[in-house]
């Protein structure tokens, strides 16, 4: 349904352009909503039409950039990003793509700078919290990432991408070898992707194997494969992760891995 509007909504703005066509705000929010639908290059062509209008718009270079960076266009994406900076500096959502692009280009601690900068213009942005705290665990800082993830949950426990901060947060103390913390934190991922979030079901069940819990881990990997649904929510369909198929393969192969491992343990 929240597709069907955003059809809706480009429709109208067409109408509205056909009698006007320098209406920047309106191209601005046609690129919106065809980004929305992942039409990243129309969404481009609308934004660059605004744009030719009103070129000191900031936030439709950072709308630009973001739409460029779902293209894998990053460099292209990090220059957007510069021009909406040049704009206005104090562009917290500006910061927060261009960090983003740095990541995709393995400047990792470019891309931690760039989020701490958004966050000191605004500190109520779990989303970015979130993405830094990602970062700080693939960095191995899996203390800093918790606090990140900590500051994302506590400022909005049910926000967008709340699921993937529980899991990450789960995955950030499994690392540290807090199984029994970790496992509530994929409890929570499930609960709000109503048990279609498939990475969580492995990196709970791998907390349940590591805690030597193997019976618990078999039921876990079964019952994510029983609940898991062909059409998952579109909230969990990201351009850079797997879908269905793709789950259920990785917890059939982790339940593999569990059977295998503990027939070693009986053996030795």
């Amino acid at each position: 349904m929240r597709l069907e509007r955003y059809e809706q909504a480009i429709s109208s703005y067409d109408q509205a352009l056909s009698i006007n066509p320098n209406l920047s705000d309106v191209w601005s929010n046609r690129g919106s909503a065809l980004h929305k639908l992942g039409h990243y290059e129309q969404a481009i062509s609308s934004y660059d039409h605004a744009l030719s209008i009103n070129p000191n718009l900031s936030d439709v270079w950072s709308n630009r950039g973001s739409a460029l960076d779902d293209l894998n266009r990053y460099e292209e994406a990090i220059s957007a990003w510069d021009r909406a900076l040049s704009l206005d500096p104090e562009n917290a959502s500006a910061w927060y793509g261009q960090g983003i692009a740095l990541e995709d280009l393995e400047q990792y601690e470019e891309a931690i700078a760039s989020w701490d900068r958004a966050l000191s213009l605004n500190p109520n942005f779990p989303e970015c919290w979130t993405n830094r705290g990602v970062l700080l665990r693939k960095l191995g800082r899996c203390e800093e990432a918790i606090a990140s993830f900590d500051h994302a949950l506590t400022q909005n426990p049910c926000f967008p991408e709340a699921h993937n901060a529980w899991n990450s947060r789960g995955s950030s103390l499994s690392d540290l070898g807090r199984y029994e913390e970790a496992i509530p934190c994929f409890d929570h991922a499930l609960r709000l992707t109503n048990n279609q979030m498939w990475s969580a079901w492995a990196n709970r069940g791998t907390a349940f194997f590591n805690l030597h819990r193997y019976e618990a881990a078999l039921q876990n990997y079964n019952e994510g494969l029983q609940l898991l649904q062909p059409k998952m929510p579109g909230y969990l369909l990201e351009p850079k992760m797997p879908g269905y198929r793709e789950g259920c393969g990785v917890l059939n192969y982790v339940k593999g891995n569990a059977h295998y491992q503990h027939g070693q343990k009986q053996q030795n």
